[in-house]
C-alpha cells in the first residue's frame, strides 16, 4: 500500500461530496447518501465523518463507494437531531446515537442498495461522556479503541471544510499495523474481535498492545463469547469459530515466542471490504 496523505484523503472525500454539476457521472446511491450526510450541515450544525468510511476510501481506492457512514454532530439538541432524521430512523445504537437506514435501487444493475448511518452528538459519544472530555473533535479522535478508527473529517459548515483530525490513523496505514489507541471500552470482547477481523482483512499485523489485549482476554473468555459478540454487532458471522480459534492461537504462540507483532493466519479468511463495518 502506497503511503496515504491527508491531501489524498481530502480529494477522495471531496469527490464523493461534490455537488451534482461537478460530477462526471450521476449516481443515485451517492446522491442519496450525500443528501442524508448534509442535512445537518444545512442546519448549520458542525458535522464530521469519522472512522470506517474514511478508512475505506483510501484502503480500497478502486472499489465502489462505501455504503456505511459514521457521523458526529455538534450544535444541536437530541430532539432536534431526532426530528431531522425521523423519516429514516431504524433504531438506536449501543454508543448513544441514532441508527439510520435508507434503501436505494442501483441505477446500473437494479440491485437494492442499503445505506446505513450511525449519527451521534459529540457530547453523547461514549468516551466523551465517560471521561468527561471537552466537546471537541480533537478530543474525540483520541478515544476510539483502534488506531485505524482514529480519524475524523469536517464536512461543514465553516472554513474547516475537509479538515482532518487524527490520532495514529496515518501511522497505522504506513506501518500496516492494527493497534490499540484507547483501551477503555465497555465492550472489550467486541473490540478484540473487530481488531482481529480488521487486521486479517487488511493483511496488517496485530500490534503488541492489541496482541496482549487479545491474549489476556482469551485467557478468561470462551471463544463462544467472541462468536456471540460479532453476531450481536454485525448480525452475522464475519469470521467462523474455527478461524477465531486459529487467530487466538496465532496470538498466543507468537507472543510466547517473543514476537511483538503478530501475523494472523488468513488462508481461510474470505477477504472482503468493510462496507458493512460499523466503528461504534
Amino acid at each position: 500500500m502506497a503511503e496515504v496523505t491527508t491531501h489524498e484523503l481530502q480529494t477522495k472525500v471531496g469527490e464523493f461530496l461534490a455537488p451534482k454539476p461537478q460530477r462526471l457521472l450521476t449516481d443515485a446511491v451517492r446522491d442519496s447518501a450525500v443528501e442524508v450526510l448534509t442535512r445537518t450541515v444545512r442546519k448549520g450544525w458542525r458535522t464530521y465523518l469519522v472512522g470506517g468510511f474514511l478508512r475505506d476510501v483510501v484502503v480500497h481506492p478502486h472499489g465502489r463507494w462505501p455504503r456505511d457512514f459514521d457521523v458526529i454532530v455538534e450544535g444541536c439538541s437530541w430532539d432536534e437531531l431526532r426530528r431531522l432524521f425521523i423519516d429514516i430512523i431504524a433504531g438506536h445504537n449501543r454508543f448513544g446515537g441514532l441508527t439510520l437506514r435508507r434503501w436505494m435501487q442501483d441505477e446500473y444493475d437494479g440491485a437494492a442498495q442499503e445505506l446505513d448511518f450511525d449519527v451521534w452528538r459529540l457530547e453523547d459519544t461514549w468516551a466523551v461522556r465517560h471521561f468527561a472530555l471537552p466537546h471537541r473533535i480533537e478530543a474525540f479522535v483520541r478515544t476510539p479503541f483502534l488506531n485505524i478508527d482514529s480519524i475524523a473529517m469536517s464536512i461543514g459548515p465553516g472554513d474547516d471544510y475537509l479538515n482532518v483530525f487524527e490520532h495514529g490513523f496515518f501511522d497505522a496505514l504506513k506501518r500496516r499495523s492494527v493497534e490499540v489507541n484507547e483501551p477503555s471500552n465497555p465492550y472489550p470482547v467486541l473490540c478484540a474481535v473487530r481488531g482481529l477481523i480488521m487486521a486479517a482483512t487488511l493483511n496488517f499485523v496485530v500490534g503488541p498492545k492489541l496482541a496482549t489485549f487479545v491474549y489476556e482476554l482469551a485467557a478468561s473468555v470462551a471463544v463462544e463469547e467472541f462468536v456471540a459478540a460479532q453476531i450481536e454487532h454485525y448480525h452475522h458471522l464475519r469470521s467462523s469459530r474455527e478461524q477465531l480459534e486459529q487467530w487466538i492461537l496465532d496470538v498466543r504462540t507468537q507472543l510466547e515466542a517473543g514476537q511483538e507483532h503478530v501475523r494472523l493466519t488468513t488462508n481461510r479468511v474470505k477477504q472482503r471490504t468493510f462496507e458493512t463495518e460499523r466503528t461504534g
